[in-house]
């Protein structure tokens, strides 16, 4: 018996496994698969009737496995930080314990 391991949303398969009690995320579902499946060539996802399909490019990002996608978000949400961080410490209606917590918090980050 084998195992393959999808994206419970997008149904991309993560991984395969013979375990027959695998460690799942809260994102991941386990679904049986007579024998295995090839994973060359993918990114693959599983219909619901059991048939491997390519998986698009958006299901790869909504699966988060693209590292370079992933790399690019995690910079632009470093980057919307930082400029909330000016916005906080530019806002002389909040008090003083904020705006030192945005400015040690700047510091930090290297902004």
């Amino acid at each position: 018996m084998a195992l393959a391991i999808i994206d419970t949303v997008t149904r991309v398969i993560l991984r395969t496994t013979t375990d027959a009690n695998p460690a799942l995320a809260s994102t991941e579902s386990a679904i049986d698969i007579v024998s295995g499946i090839d994973l060359a060539g993918g990114p693959w996802k599983l219909t619901p009737q059991l048939a491997k399909v390519a998986a698009t490019t958006q299901d790869w990002r909504d699966a988060g496995l693209d590292e370079a996608w992933n790399a690019l978000e995690r910079q632009r949400k470093f980057t919307e930080l930082l400029i909330q961080l000016d916005v906080c410490l530019g806002d002389l209606t909040l008090p003083r314990a904020i705006t030192t917590l945005c400015d040690k918090l700047k510091a930090h980050f290297g902004g």
